[in-house]
C-alpha cells in the first residue's frame, strides 16, 4: 500500500506540471502563427510536436521521480472520522507544491506576454477573422485563471503543512 500511495502522490506532482506546459506549448504556437505564419508550418511539424511533448512529459517524470525517491516513505494512507481513506502527501506534497507553483508561474507569465502579443497584433490588423481572433484571446485568457487558482493553493498548502495540520487537510481535500 506504501507504494501505491507514493505512486499517486508522484502521480499528481507530474500531472500538475505537464498541463502548465502543455498550455505553454500552445501559447508559443499561436505567438508563432501571428509573427512568424511563414515558418509556422516547419517549425510546428510532426516531428516537433512530438519532439516537444515528449520532452516536457520527460523533464516532467523526471523532476517527480526525483521528488519520490528521495521522499518514497513520506506519502501515507490514513483513514478519516467519517471512515474515507486519504492520502497524506507529507515531504513528497511539500516538494510537489513548490514544483507546481514554479509550473504555474512560468505558465501565467509566458501565456500572458505570448497572448498579450497576439492580441496587439490582431487589434491593429484589418483582415476578416480578427474578430474571431480577439475573442479566442479572450478564451486564453480565461485559461490562465485555473492556474492562479492552483498556485494560491498550493501557496496554502504550503503554510498549512508547516503551521496548521488541520488547514492542511481542508486544502487537499479541495
Amino acid at each position: 500500500m506504501q507504494w501505491y500511495a507514493t505512486f499517486c502522490s508522484g502521480n499528481v506532482v507530474a500531472a500538475k506540471t505537464v498541463i502548465g506546459c502543455g498550455h505553454m506549448v500552445i501559447a508559443l504556437n499561436r505567438f508563432t502563427a501571428f509573427y512568424i505564419p511563414l515558418k509556422q508550418e516547419q517549425i510546428w511539424s510532426n516531428t516537433n510536436v512530438y519532439l516537444t511533448v515528449l520532452s516536457l512529459w520527460s523533464i516532467s517524470i523526471i523532476a517527480t521521480v526525483f521528488l519520490v525517491i528521495i521522499h518514497e516513505d513520506s506519502p501515507r494512507f490514513f483513514k478519516t472520522s467519517d471512515g474515507f481513506l486519504q492520502i497524506n502527501g507529507g515531504m513528497l506534497e511539500l516538494h510537489g507544491s513548490f514544483q507546481t507553483i514554479a509550473s504555474n508561474i512560468m505558465t501565467v507569465i509566458l501565456c500572458s506576454i505570448t497572448y498579450t502579443c497576439c492580441y496587439l497584433k490582431v487589434r491593429k490588423s484589418k483582415y476578416r477573422h480578427s474578430k474571431v481572433e480577439k475573442r479566442l484571446f479572450l478564451c486564453a485568457l480565461v485559461s490562465s485563471v485555473p492556474f492562479l487558482f492552483e498556485t494560491a493553493r498550493s501557496l496554502t498548502t504550503l503554510f498549512a503543512i508547516r503551521k496548521n495540520k488541520a488547514m492542511y487537510i481542508a486544502m487537499a481535500e479541495c
